[in-house]
């Protein structure tokens, strides 16, 4: 079950929260981890999320470049990299499926993720960025992001009930 807790708090960027309206997506596309980061954890998380962007890595080089970005991070432990690749991979595979938009604001929400900049924010800040990518979209486009969000989610919680089972 530990594990299962580490897994929800490394996957903050893509495990959907109930979808009740547009606010949880909002928040989503510029929210940086829950927890504080010092210099140190920020560059990792910083580091990581570049990688798991980065499709010029193969599926190995790439968990190889995450546990080392992610080795400095107290609330990851090593066996949950893999599933955490996983189910970025997943993610990415439906995100490069959307339609150009959608692969637009989500390859943004990356890149702002990926400014240490965001991290220096207050949480209203974070939010009226993602504000500013989510009204970017057409409704027909934030229907299609609610897909692909609730299907990663439901991808997310297999995952989780297989290594729940592991434990």
């Amino acid at each position: 079950m530990f594990h299962a807790i580490l897994l929800c708090t490394v996957l903050v960027h893509i495990l959907a929260r109930p979808l009740p309206d547009d606010e949880a997506i909002i928040s989503d596309l510029g929210n940086p981890p829950e927890s504080p980061l010092n210099y140190q954890e920020l560059e990792a998380w910083v580091a990581a999320y570049e990688t798991m962007k980065d499709a010029s890595l193969t599926k190995e080089e790439r968990l190889e470049k995450l546990a080392q970005n992610l080795e400095t991070l107290d609330f990851v432990e090593p066996n949950t990299v893999t599933l955490l690749a996983e189910a970025n991979d997943y993610h990415w595979k439906l995100v490069n499926s959307a339609s150009a938009k959608v692969k637009e604001v989500w390859n943004k929400s990356y890149d702002l993720k990926t400014d240490p900049k965001l991290y220096l924010m207050t949480r209203k800040e974070r939010r009226a960025e993602g504000e500013k990518l989510y009204n970017t979209l057409s409704d027909a486009e934030k229907k299609e992001m609610k897909e692909i969000r609730m299907k990663v989610e439901e991808h997310v919680k297999g995952l989780m009930r297989a290594l729940v089972r592991e434990d």
